[in-house]
């Protein structure tokens, strides 16, 4: 009988060889995976509000949502954006930033209550911080009559 066993486990040895090694490849090719697409996130505070812009190699579908006092870019797929010195330019709007493990969400942790505006144009991803006292004011040229620059009028025939 033992004989009988030595040679059945012979034979199924280069499946369970087969199998380590798929195992392990894909292990150890999770992490790259996990890096998703490369990017760069940047924040600026004018016009009296502040605003994030991410910058993706590549155009990924994104989310953006309000959690409490934080919020919450969700993508599609991965991607790996570095946000740990985003708060620099922002202290009054951003206390803290963070990527998901897995890489397909950022976190920021707001300093005061915002309204978020966004809008994504190809690879950006821009998000509009406005605090609640934040209002838009609209100016109209006095001059009803008035062309953009560069606009012609057409000749009278």
């Amino acid at each position: 009988m033992p004989a009988r066993l030595t040679a059945q486990h012979s034979r199924a040895m280069p499946y369970v060889i087969a199998l380590l090694i798929s195992v392990v490849v894909f292990v150890l090719a999770r992490p790259a995976m996990a890096q998703g697409v490369k990017g760069e996130a940047s924040v600026a505070v004018t016009g009296g509000y502040g605003r994030i812009v991410i910058r993706l190699a590549t155009e990924v579908e994104a989310k953006v949502r309000l959690s409490g006092g934080i919020l919450i870019v969700q993508f599609k797929e991965p991607v790996d954006v570095p946000v740990d010195r985003i708060t620099t330019g922002a202290t009054e709007y951003i206390g803290a930033a963070r990527r998901d493990p897995d890489g397909r969400g950022l976190r920021f942790a707001l300093m005061q209550k915002v309204r978020i505006s966004s809008m994504a144009a190809g690879e950006r991803l821009f998000i509009d911080l406005l605090p609640e006292s934040w209002t838009f004011t609209f100016c109209m040229s006095a001059n009803r009559n008035a062309r953009p620059s560069g606009s012609r009028r057409a000749a009278p025939m």
